[in-house]
């Protein structure tokens, strides 16, 4: 099965949701603000490798079933900030172990 990755961080706290194909939630949770202007990059890629983690575990999913991963973070609308999140995150996220083919800041 192949499963999907919704995250909206803000300025007050980060949501993630775990879905398949047919938008039924598997898993989701809660965390520290990752907005990019405040928290900076490293503490928000941070907390949304610790999330993504978090609902992987939970379940039982590999990061070859997830399909795609998109992240919405207060404070990276330029092109550069999405650019610099997202290398820091994929290096974040490598470090767990968690491989992600489609990941979009």
């Amino acid at each position: 099965m192949k499963y999907f990755i919704g995250i909206d961080g803000g300025g007050s706290k980060t949501n993630i949701v775990l879905t398949d194909k047919d938008l039924e939630i598997y898993d989701q949770d809660n965390a520290s603000p990752t907005n990019y202007l405040s928290e900076g990059k490293e503490k928000a890629a941070f907390v949304i490798t610790e999330l993504m983690w978090e609902v992987m575990r939970n379940s039982d999913v590999r990061s070859s079933d997830i399909t795609a991963v998109g992240a919405c973070i207060a404070g990276a609308g330029r092109e550069e900030d999405r650019s610099d999140l997202k290398i820091e995150l994929e290096n974040q996220l490598k470090k767990k172990g968690i491989f992600i083919n489609k990941l979009v800041v």
